[in-house]
């Protein structure tokens, strides 16, 4: 005889109990999950947008006035 484990859930699509075997993953009961399996699959994420100047090097500046040696905005 072999023992099944099951856990009771609720559907996150309609908010009906229902009992799954336990460690699978599903999140939906059998109606919304045929629902949603109409949608399309969702698209990967890229990275978009301006890249972080935090992590890059700090870089040191150029005298502005030579003849001082004075940096950065100091007059």
């Amino acid at each position: 005889m072999t023992n099944l484990r099951m856990e009771l859930k609720v559907c996150e699509g309609c908010g009906a109990l229902w009992l799954r075997m336990n460690g699978v993953c599903s999140v939906y009961c059998r109606g919304c999950a045929r629902q949603v399996s109409d949608f399309p699959a969702p698209r990967p994420r890229h990275a978009g947008g301006r890249r972080c100047t935090a992590l890059r090097p700090a870089t040191k500046s150029a005298p502005v006035n030579g003849a001082m040696g004075l940096v950065g905005g100091a007059r």
